[in-house]
């Protein structure tokens, strides 16, 4: 838990009570629970931080109770629920629990014919679990009332508003007169007004009169136990509610809720300052509640995009309707999203227009095109284009449908770790990911592939980006995205993995999508999650520039920035994939007030002998407060799993030689083989010049003209001892080499 929200909970001084925020008790009540119960569906134990045994596989829960002719409603508490467990009285069905890793407080109606005189029966289980499920549900109490009055005893109406940079009573009488000339004719322009575009925001300023206005955001209502609260939301505008968590655009929001004690949140998405209050609501009582956040995060001059947006409505799964979508990404300050819903072409805007949130994000018709060998997001996509054919089983085949698609530039590789329909396109046995080579020859055509997905969490945080930078070893010129890949309102938020765009951001409901589809294709970004990280070289180079250098060194910036709910504590620049510097950065204590994170380093480097990639990449503790809480991995590796938070900078190429291009890892390895005559002593000696990664795909290169259907050389052990005597670089990158191919014949042969 961040430290913020640690000093959150730890200033609530609630005791933790068995039926939290039931509201007013009746002496009809009946507990039949009071703890938290530990079950497992299937063995084995699914994460580390549970018991090795569990208390049972299902909990039945016996108790007393007198039949009466009313509804009632049943409380309880469930966390880490991922499968599909019901809940039952008696035999008959109450519903599910919700499928959401969070610790929430949710409610049940109970008709009023299924309590029974004597004794009754509570069952919760998971009759048709495909894979192991460690949960822990219990706190249990049937309330003697019905659940839409129970949700309606108290009311809170939140507005959340954002300070506005420039007042209106600051600026000159001229511009004041242009602004009201504007609202008069109903004209809304996207003239530079002193450097900031204007915006509709700015004619309600002058309506309203203040220097703060509403704004779409994230409402998060917690228990004094830190469990989400199940409420009822409404407003003016459309909403989004999930139990504990409130998307509400740019109007107040009207909040139902048990009577209690709570801690309300309210943001925006990685770029603001999270807001908190403790409220207490008596039964039939109503409370205001004003909260004001403000941006944190200097993104200026880029776009925020979610490149991996998905609804109910159109892609048959999840829980968010394309309406709930629209303010969803509102509420996460998503400026670029893309319609990925899967093998159809959606445009959001209508349904912007309709949720009131139009200005705020510029929609692009995308779509993930889901075949049996592969995932890929395509856009932008011109209205009217002819869908690709997603039954393609060849990877050549696939891309000349997509390829045929009028107005798509870009093609994603979406969570390449990831295994569906019985195929992980990067797992050992498809891909050796020491030089991003597929075993099967299936060339890779996109230009993008996602390094940070938020639904889709891989174990090890850093494998993608490992396998990203070994494609540009490979030759490949293959952009990083961050994306959330949401299909929900609040399991998994949308936006949460992003991708930061160069390119114009000071209207989002009208950014330019040419210049940042070609600002994407050219690798001019920044890949977010929970972090941002900047690199630049020599003061002028950022990522998806080809620097050029001169002299014995070479100058590299960083920055790292965050929101106050969030910090880093590892700094990593890696040339060609190498680790080669490193820096620490130190958690704030506790008590320190809470600021957004901004941290900078400088580093001088020698220069290169070769052209290389530069890329920074800082880590830190993930985010465990449910606000926006780091999802456990989709498909894990292990039960051990560390959260972590992560800011990847865009790549920058240092043009060492100075011929004008990008020169790979893979380039200088065909040449020194080439160069060597295939014989093995001559190729370690023309390697010592360059690095660890040449190394590795010249090893690829080497037994290529050998035979890759033949023994591996590098095995025998003459060739073995031959290698041991080259440099470390050298013997590593051969090694690393020889590891993955052993692995991909492992896995081939089972």
């Amino acid at each position: 838990m961040t430290r913020s929200l640690c000093a959150f909970f730890a200033g609530l001084g609630f005791a933790l009570t068995t039926a939290a925020s039931s509201g007013s008790a009746s002496a009809d009540d009946i507990v039949l629970t009071s703890r938290l119960h530990h079950l497992r569906q299937i063995e084995p134990r699914e994460w580390s931080t549970f018991p090795e045994q569990a208390e049972t596989t299902k909990l039945e829960l016996k108790f007393e109770a007198k039949a009466a002719a009313r509804e009632r409603c049943l409380s309880l508490r469930q966390q880490d629920v991922k499968e599909t467990w019901t809940v039952s009285l008696n035999g008959e069905s109450l519903g599910k629990l919700h499928i959401n890793e969070n610790d929430m407080r949710v409610y049940y109606e109970v008709g009023f014919d299924l309590v029974k005189n004597g004794e009754n029966t509570l069952t919760i289980e998971c009759p048709k679990g495909r894979s192991p499920d460690d949960i822990r549900v219990g706190e249990i109490t049937l309330l003697d009332r019905k659940k839409r009055g129970l949700l309606s005893e108290a009311t809170l109406d939140v507005t959340v508003t954002e300070p506005l940079l420039i007042r209106v009573a600051d600026m000159p009488d001229d511009d004041r007169e242009y602004l009201r000339r504007v609202d008069a004719l109903k004209k809304f322009s996207r003239e530079p007004l002193r450097g900031v575009a204007l915006e509709q925001r700015w004619l309600e300023v002058l309506r309203e009169g203040t220097d703060k206005l509403p704004v779409p955001c994230r409402i998060t209502i917690l228990n004094s136990d830190g469990s989400l609260q199940e409420c009822l939301a409404e407003s003016e505008k459309q909403v989004a509610f999930r139990p504990g968590t409130v998307y509400a655009a740019n109007r107040p929001v009207r909040i139902l809720l048990p009577a209690g004690d709570y801690r309300v949140l309210a943001g925006r998405g990685f770029e603001y300052s999270l807001a908190a209050e403790d409220v207490s609501i008596p039964v039939n009582a109503t409370q205001q509640l004003s909260l004001s956040i403000k941006r944190e995060v200097d993104t200026e001059g880029w776009v925020a995009c979610d490149t991996h947006v998905h609804t109910l409505t159109h892609s048959g799964h999840g829980d968010s309707t394309v309406q709930e979508r629209m303010v969803t990404l509102a509420g996460e300050g998503i400026e670029l999203p893309i319609a990925t819903d899967h093998n159809v072409f959606i445009d959001h805007r209508p349904f912007a227009k309709e949720a009131g949130v139009a200005r705020y994000f510029t929609p692009v018709i995308g779509n993930e095109v889901t075949t049996r060998v592969g995932h890929f997001n395509v856009f932008p996509v011109t209205p009217g284009a002819q869908l690709p054919d997603h039954k393609l089983t060849d990877w050549d085949e696939i891309a000349d449908s997509i390829n045929q698609v009028a107005g798509v530039k870009v093609v994603i590789l979406n969570h390449a770790r990831d295994i569906h329909s019985g195929v992980r396109p990067f797992g050992p046995a498809l891909f050796n990911d020491a030089v991003g080579e597929n075993i099967e020859g299936w060339r890779f055509r996109a230009n993008a592939m996602e390094t940070a997905n938020s639904s889709a969490n891989q174990t090890d945080i850093m494998q993608m980006f490992r396998d990203w930078m070994t494609m540009l070893n490979r030759g490949l010129n293959i952009t990083p995205v961050g994306c959330s890949d949401s299909h929900d309102v609040s399991r998994h938020f949308v936006g949460q993995g992003r991708t930061y765009i160069r390119c114009d951001d000071r209207d989002p409901g009208n950014i330019d999508v040419e210049q940042a589809v070609d600002s994407f294709v050219q690798g001019r970004v920044m890949v977010s999650y929970g972090l941002l990280t900047k690199l630049t070289v020599n003061d002028r180079y950022g990522p998806g520039e080809l620097a050029r250098v001169g002299g014995d060194t070479v100058k590299v910036n960083v920055s790292v920035q965050g929101p106050h709910w969030t910090t880093a504590s590892r700094l990593q620049l890696f040339a060609n994939g190498v680790p080669i510097r490193e820096s620490t950065m130190s958690t704030p204590e506790e008590s320190t007030p809470a600021q957004s994170f901004n941290w900078q380093t400088e580093w001088v480097i020698a220069r290169p002998n070769h052209d290389v990639h530069l890329v920074a990449i800082a880590t830190g503790p993930g985010i465990t407060g449910p606000h926006w809480k780091t999802a456990l991995p989709y498909q894990p590796t292990s039960p051990d799993f560390e959260p972590t938070s992560l800011g990847c900078s865009g790549a920058v190429w240092l043009d060492v030689d100075g011929d004008g291009r990008r020169s790979s890892a893979r380039d200088y390895a065909e040449y020194v083989n080439g160069a060597s005559g295939e014989k093995i002593d001559a190729l370690l000696e023309k390697l010592e010049r360059y690095d660890e990664a040449t190394a590795a795909q010249a090893a690829f290169v080497f037994h290529r003209q050998t035979g890759l259907d033949k023994q591996n050389l590098f095995l025998s052990s003459d060739v073995q001892t031959i290698v041991r005597g080259a440099s470390p670089h050298v013997r590593n990158g051969i090694q690393k080499y020889v590891d993955a191919w052993r692995r991909s014949q492992i896995a081939a042969a089972e």
